[in-house]
């Protein structure tokens, strides 16, 4: 039970007795490999939308298995959450009922109104407390681990700024934010 982090190793899986779909993770601190299986709202989630996931991405996965298997088929019991380190706006996920797909856009490219160097260095200090967090590990060698990966993720939103924004530039906004992290 609880929540995993896992690292998607096969998407998708495909029962073709059974007709049944899933994605293969592995439980990044275990190690244990595990299969969730996607019936019912969640297969037709999946289904529409089988190019979110590839191998190499995170998910959450919580609930209880069996035998490492896992069964999303409603929402009521066991939840997957794609792509977790992603951080999302209300708006964002309130544009979602006109059109996923320019939720996503704008998510992956920002909307105009989003290239900001603060708005950019808070999105950035977001993920590398939320990494530091995870993994329980503030010194300063994580910190600056963390700052180096989320800013090579989040380097189109850097390019957007349109300014001459650098990763000195950005890390001079986010490390007032790690220092209060305790480290």
């Amino acid at each position: 039970g609880g929540c995993r982090r896992c690292v998607v190793m096969q998407a998708p899986v495909v029962d073709t007795n059974t007709d049944s779909l899933a994605i293969k993770v592995s439980d990044v601190h275990v190690g244990t490999d595990i299969f969730v299986w996607f019936g019912g709202v969640w297969r037709q989630t999946y289904n529409d939308h089988m190019w979110a996931l590839a191998p190499g991405d995170i998910v959450h996965v919580i609930g209880d298995d069996t035998n490492g298997h896992v069964l999303c088929s409603d929402d009521t019991c066991n939840l997957v959450i794609w792509h977790p380190d992603e951080l999302i706006s209300a708006t964002t996920v309130a544009g979602t009922q006109e059109c996923m797909r320019r939720a996503v856009i704008q998510q992956e490219f920002g909307a105009a109104s989003d290239a900001n160097m603060k708005c950019v260095a808070g999105n950035i200090s977001h993920e590398v407390v939320q990494a530091c967090l995870t993994m329980k590990d503030f010194s300063q060698g994580f910190c600056n681990k963390a700052l180096t990966s989320v800013l090579a993720r989040q380097s189109s939103s850097v390019f957007a700024l349109g300014e001459p924004a650098t990763s000195d530039a950005i890390n001079s906004l986010v490390q007032p934010v790690l220092a209060g992290t305790g480290r």
